[in-house]
């Protein structure tokens, strides 16, 4: 082979690699086609309270729990909408109180909440692995009886986050 030869072979070989590192890399920070949905309901309407939360709520009319990780990468996509949910409880006492769960040590999720803007800082519980909740992102929306009303796995688009911040507003309109 001439040195020509070799290269241009060199090139197209660098090239190519180059093109999978730029396809690799975009796949890991492109944020995602955002109309797929979270699965909705995947807890049974009226069943228990998969987190096992008796305890938290007093003087709320209902919990909204997102069960998250610090290493979900649509646990961080989602990031500005837990700030948003955040911001909607705070306003009002009638609103669901948000309630971050994790399988994390507490301190641990509240610096990742407080370092990414979620504040006033939430209410955060570690949990030991719930047996009905898929992994992250999860919501579940609890009534005043810690019941399943409503439930969604997975990264929401934005159809389903105006669905739960409807939700989230529609307690202070009707007052629980």
């Amino acid at each position: 082979m001439t040195t020509t030869t070799t290269d241009r072979i060199a090139n197209v070989v660098f090239i190519a690699t180059c093109l999978v590192l730029v396809g690799v890399v975009g796949t890991r920070l492109w944020p995602g086609d955002r109309n797929v949905q979270a699965r909705e309901d995947f807890l049974p309407r009226g069943s228990t309270d998969p987190f096992d939360l008796s305890e938290i709520g007093a003087g709320h009319n209902r919990l909204l729990c997102v069960f998250l990780s610090s290493t979900c990468r649509y646990c961080a996509d989602s990031l500005a909408f837990y700030r948003g949910l955040v911001e909607l409880a705070h306003e009002s006492p009638q609103s669901p109180q948000v309630v971050f769960v994790s399988l994390e040590p507490e301190r641990a999720i509240e610096d990742y909440l407080r370092n990414n803007g979620v504040a006033p800082t939430p209410l955060v519980v570690r949990i030991a692995r719930p047996d009905r909740i898929p992994g992250s992102p999860c919501l579940v929306m609890l009534d005043r009886s810690h019941r399943v009303q409503r439930s969604w796995a997975g990264r929401l688009s934005r159809r389903q986050e105006a669905e739960v911040k409807a939700l989230m507003s529609a307690s202070r309109v009707a007052g629980g």
